[in-house]
């Protein structure tokens, strides 16, 4: 592999490490493997939330906490469908999440916020505007992180659906796009330009690797996927990190594999 030449980037993680439906925590497995500074942790509220933030800091890794929940009846890939709890409801429960994080936000281990594919989910720009200028305003030290699809971002284009503006983002610290699927060199070259496109306040840039698989192959594309994020990472001067997707395996979805499994030696 390349030398990192990029002198922001300084985090590499994953979804799905502290668990993945009925899954325990990986968070320790990880921390062995000896790679990893910064996971994804999926919706959790209270004690749980504390108890894994706990053993995220016990492993010396950082976290973003999942905001969910702010919005109803949305309809995927179906744009502006989303309807937004009232102020109060969205309000109540960012309280309850920092509250919940408060000592270890103080301490570093919450590197930030992170918020799932909000207008894919149908979520209004000016929804979506309000909510994270909001949470942003209640943590204004943290990072915000926002992940899209190739369709908000227009580098594929589907009936119906049409590109996000920059304004969707604005109060985004941080910005990443998903494709839960292998991608060529062009297809990255294509997909980062997007996003670009619209992440016009120079938010920083995750790149995402696709490591789960249906078959028990790490070469199975999951190593090119690795290879091609990195590459990707190293090139562009505003990508901070590498987060892959996912850590857990998947078979409760359609997913398969995932690094948990492939990184096992009996696996190659």
């Amino acid at each position: 592999m390349p030398e990192n030449t990029n002198e922001n980037l300084k985090y590499f993680g994953t979804f799905g490490g502290a668990g993945f439906w009925s899954q325990s925590s990986y968070l320790g497995e990880i921390a062995q493997n000896g790679n990893s500074n910064v996971v994804v942790l999926d919706e959790m509220y209270g004690e749980t939330l504390k108890e894994t933030l706990a053993e995220t800091k016990k492993n010396g890794m950082k976290a973003f906490v999942t905001f969910a929940n702010f919005h109803t009846n949305g309809i995927i890939a179906h744009a502006n469908t989303a309807s937004l709890i009232s102020k109060e409801r969205y309000e109540s429960a960012m309280d309850s999440l920092i509250t919940a994080a408060h000592d270890y936000i103080e301490d570093g281990t919450v590197l930030g916020f992170y918020i799932d594919r909000p207008a894919y989910n149908g979520v209004k720009e000016e929804d979506f505007r309000a909510v994270s200028r909001t949470l942003r305003s209640k943590a204004p030290s943290l990072k915000l992180l926002v992940s899209h699809t190739v369709y908000d971002t227009g580098a594929r284009v589907k009936g119906g659906y049409a590109k996000l503006s920059p304004a969707y983002s604005e109060f985004c610290t941080d910005v990443m796009y998903l494709l839960r699927e292998e991608q060529s060199d062009v297809d990255r070259a294509n997909g980062l330009a997007a996003l670009k496109s619209i992440a016009a306040d120079n938010q920083n840039i995750w790149s995402s690797a696709f490591t789960v698989t249906k078959e028990a192959d790490f070469i199975n594309g999951v190593e090119r996927a690795l290879k091609g994020a990195y590459t990707e990472a190293i090139n562009e001067p505003r990508c901070v990190g590498i987060l892959t997707f996912s850590y857990a395996d998947g078979f409760e979805t359609d997913y398969g594999y995932g690094l948990h499994s492939l990184l096992k030696p009996d696996s190659e």
